[in-house]
């Protein structure tokens, strides 16, 4: 793909090839890359939020493979993510998905995440909030990607803390912070 770059207010006819992958994935079970008949919409825009220009496309599928037989999923059909429900989700999952209220009583175990401190004792609420104030001072400094790191290891379960400091926070003080947050 080339760069092009226009001067303000300069107007240029621009064309991108879209190959025959663009409309499909590559399918784990059919052990090939497969396409959907589907109605795709293509935009345009400045960023995600000034969409100028925007279309529809219909890709009618020469092949087409479906594990999860999709074409009783109303929100699969029409790409509505927002609306998924947990019955569609648990036909795309292939079953029955965990419950959703987690049980704040139960001791938090190497499975459980770091935003779950929120919820234990003093301590664990302090570093919870530690790490919230820390991703708010980053957002107030202009540093985005530096705030949304927090995110990602506040919805890191905790068994995962290790490799991600590259051992510098070892499973050991992993779960003795666990011991604590657990009294």
């Amino acid at each position: 793909m080339r760069l092009c770059e226009l001067q303000p207010g300069e107007i240029k006819k621009l064309s991108i090839k879209l190959d025959e992958n663009a409309f499909s994935y590559y399918n784990v079970e059919a052990k090939q890359w497969v396409e959907e008949s589907i109605e795709y919409e293509i935009e345009v825009g400045a960023s995600i939020k000034d969409i100028r220009l925007s279309d529809r496309i219909k890709i009618s599928a020469l092949k087409f493979a479906d594990p999860h037989r999709t074409k009783d999923i109303e929100s699969y059909k029409t790409v509505d993510i927002k609306n998924v429900s947990r019955q569609e989700f648990e036909r795309l999952y292939g079953g029955k998905l965990p419950a959703h209220h987690w049980d704040r009583g139960v001791k938090l175990t190497l499975n459980d995440t770091v935003s779950q401190l929120k919820y234990k004792n003093w301590f664990g609420r302090s570093i919870y909030e530690l790490m919230a104030f820390a991703r708010k001072v980053l957002l107030v400094l202009h540093r985005p990607i530096k705030a949304n790191n927090i995110m990602f290891v506040v919805n890191l379960p905790f068994k995962n803390i290790e490799k991600l400091t590259g051992g510098k926070i070892n499973q050991k003080l992993v779960e003795g912070l666990l011991k604590l947050v657990n009294l």
